[in-house]
């Protein structure tokens, strides 16, 4: 849906989901019974901003991720990799720029992804 491959849905409706989606992979511990569900939360911002064949690319998606890198240990090294796939390759320099700056692992992600582009 973030993708918006077969119909147009109201910008407001896509944000609510995507905020849902970057709460829960920011307030769920993980455990043997939500781990998956917070990946599939990961993929599916990632998904929503990259850039793929397929459908428009969903414009807050950065933004997401950007808040999963600056404010989850654990996540933020995949968000830092999905930021660095977003379709918009100027917000996602933009934000590899941010993310850079952290004092996590992320940052050594970001950082190749800079070197990379």
């Amino acid at each position: 849906m973030l993708r918006q491959r077969d119909y147009l849905v109201h910008e407001r409706s896509l944000d609510e989901l995507a905020d849902s989606l970057t709460a829960f992979v920011l307030r769920t511990e993980p455990t043997d019974n939500n781990s998956v569900a917070i990946t599939n939360a990961l993929e599916a911002l990632s998904l929503a901003g990259a850039s793929l064949p397929w459908g428009t690319p969903y414009s807050g998606a950065g933004r997401r991720l950007l808040a999963i890198a600056e404010e989850s240990e654990r996540s933020s090294t995949y968000a830092a990799s999905a930021i660095g796939a977003l379709h918009d390759r100027a917000e996602a320099l933009r934000l590899l720029r941010r993310v850079a700056t952290l004092d996590r692992a992320a940052a050594a992600v970001a950082a190749q992804s800079l070197d990379d582009s």
